[in-house]
């Protein structure tokens, strides 16, 4: 049985990335986080929101091979592909750049 989570905390400007084939191509998929969990074992994960049905709900990733990594970390083609990915709204990136 999985450990309890004992405290959430924002995942604002966080994507989870993996490896991912697109028509025979490599490239990476880039998934946003709604928020990160930690359970009381102390390890820190960080959760997807989806929705399936009419029911949202939070969910770790499903590839074990992926990383982390925060919005300014990515490259200026990294952030054109994570906006298309993860429909990431103009107004968003612009408050992200005023921090």
């Amino acid at each position: 049985m999985e450990s309890k989570i004992i405290c959430t905390s924002n995942a604002e400007n966080w994507f989870y990335c993996c490896k991912g084939s697109s028509n025979g191509t490599q490239k990476v998929d880039y998934f946003r986080l709604s928020v990160w969990a930690t359970y009381e074992n102390g390890e820190p994960i960080g959760l997807l929101s989806l929705k399936k049905e009419n029911t949202f709900y939070l969910a770790k990733p499903s590839v074990e091979d992926g990383f982390y990594i925060h919005w300014n970390e990515l490259d200026e083609d990294q952030q054109k592909e994570a906006l298309e990915q993860g429909r990431i709204s103009p107004a968003q990136i612009s408050a992200w750049e005023r921090e």
